[in-house]
């Protein structure tokens, strides 16, 4: 098993000055990129007509992985849970993310709803590790990652997916939860991978020719 800290891991969000629509906000082609934390999930602020939906990129580096993949696992350290309606976070694919991140990139994952793997934020654990088993299309994207030596994944909330506006303020407000993001030591993202390498023993072939000797009889 080879155990791999995030190269960054890093928030998006979306929001716009007031007011605004839940639509204009969960379909916004750009965001802004968060630091210092992760926020996953959605929120509204009924007062100021305020929606904000909040994303996340994370990239792995696969260098000098081979060989098969059978299992994996991230592990996201949590911050705090404001999540008093509950949502899955959901893995998905960040093949259209940017190295750097960029604010452009928030609309970029909103194409991705394939799950990748997901956890429900009811239970989910403060100040320790949120463990996510990646399925099998989760496990194919790090093993197609392995020819570049890069994987890179977005998270996102079920309901942010699913396109369902979120509760405002008061009552089951506000569905979020915060995560520590690639600059805490110790609690940086991180992706466990079981994989077998496989070795092919050579078959030598040895040439055996039989010779015959006649022999002569003398008579």
């Amino acid at each position: 098993t080879l155990s791999i800290e995030a190269t960054y891991a890093i928030g998006l969000y979306g929001s716009l000055s007031s007011p605004n629509t839940y639509a204009i906000v969960h379909n916004g082609a750009v965001g802004y990129l968060g630091s210092g934390e992760i926020i996953l999930g959605q929120d509204y602020y009924a007062a100021i007509t305020d929606f904000e939906v909040y994303r996340a990129g994370l990239e792995f580096s696969l260098t000098g992985l081979t060989g098969t993949i059978s299992a994996a696992t991230l592990s996201l350290y949590g911050k705090t849970d404001f999540s008093n309606t509950d949502f899955n976070l959901t893995i998905v694919s960040g093949a259209d993310l940017n190295n750097p991140l960029v604010d452009a990139d928030y609309g970029n994952l909103l194409d991705d709803i394939i799950s990748f793997g997901s956890l429900s934020s009811l239970g989910f654990v403060v100040e320790g590790w949120n463990t996510i088993t990646l399925n099998a299309a989760g496990i194919a994207a790090i093993q197609a990652g392995i020819a570049s030596s890069i994987i890179r994944f977005g998270l996102r909330s079920s309901r942010d997916i699913s396109d369902i506006t979120p509760k405002q303020d008061g009552g089951d407000w506000p569905e979020s939860i915060y995560l520590y993001d690639h600059t805490t030591v110790n609690k940086k993202p991180k992706l466990d991978i079981t994989y077998a390498i496989t070795t092919t023993k050579g078959n030598i072939i040895i040439d055996q020719t039989i010779y015959r000797r006649a022999d002569r009889f003398i008579r």
